[in-house]
């Protein structure tokens, strides 16, 4: 159980990372066509 719970941890701070990265790399995209 606790392995388990422990790998859900780490799936979810992927996940996070992975959606804040692509806001980041959309938001930079976009200032950098509007530069």
């Amino acid at each position: 159980m606790l392995r388990a719970l422990e790998s859900n941890g780490i799936f979810e701070k992927l996940i996070i990372l992975n959606v804040t990265t692509n806001l980041i790399g959309k938001s930079n995209g976009k200032k950098k066509e509007i530069h």
